[in-house]
């Protein structure tokens, strides 16, 4: 898989990715369009963290990203309530159809400031920046939970390695530009830049992990 991590976030997500459909001319890439296809609702952190990278690679790249979401199916609770996105759940939590959710610092952050929203506990190692006083898991009472979520850039298979590398030294200078790392700061993310290699190697790492988890807990597969 041709993939690189560039973020990471510290509350506990759904595992996602970025899919990039590159044009099927490859001689002056990118010559027209570059869709980006993220798999959740509008307004959620995918869909921010997307259109905040799409942008620069747009104004850099010299060609238009067109952000397009396909949302499927996510969302975990003691009584499994689907969700396209982070952003329709946080409007069903603000609004008391839901009692509760795991979701990403980002969407959720505005709500816990503006107190329509109580952060319980982070699912990440140490406690967040932006909520010093929100435990995390550890802290809480459960010492085995410990989940961080983060995104990635992938192309379609086939792709090119010249336009591999040509997406992922873009997007790496992106990610090392001050103003997008206070903006990722702000989403409570930290910006990443993994080699093509090194990304798959953690995406099937992470797909083991999973799996176990699958395994032990007993959830049924859809």
């Amino acid at each position: 898989m041709k993939a690189f991590r560039w973020m990471r976030q510290a509350l506990a997500w759904l595992l996602v990715g970025w899919a990039v459909v590159p044009a099927s001319a490859f001689a002056a890439y990118p010559d027209k369009p570059i869709r980006l296809i993220v798999p959740a609702a509008p307004g959620g952190t995918t869909d921010i963290a997307s259109r905040l990278i799409g942008k620069r690679m747009s104004e850099l790249l010299g060609q238009p990203v067109v952000v397009e979401n396909r949302a499927g199916g996510a969302g975990i609770d003691i009584i499994h309530v689907p969700y396209k996105g982070a952003a329709p759940a946080v409007s069903d939590l603000v609004a008391g159809q839901v009692t509760m959710m795991i979701d990403n610092l980002p969407s959720s952050l505005p709500h816990i400031q503006a107190g329509k929203l109580r952060a319980l506990a982070v699912t990440s190692a140490s406690r967040v920046a932006e909520l010093r006083d929100v435990p995390t898991m550890k802290e809480a009472g459960l010492d085995d939970f410990q989940v961080t979520a983060w995104f990635g850039l992938v192309a379609s298979a086939g792709t090119p390695p010249a336009i591999i590398d040509q997406l992922r030294n873009t997007v790496a200078g992106i990610l090392a530009e001050p103003a997008v790392k206070t903006r990722l700061a702000e989403l409570g993310g930290v910006p990443g830049g993994d080699t093509p290699a090194h990304f798959a190697d953690f995406i099937r790492s992470e797909r083991e992990r999973w799996a176990r988890v699958v395994k032990d807990t007993g959830i049924a597969q859809q």
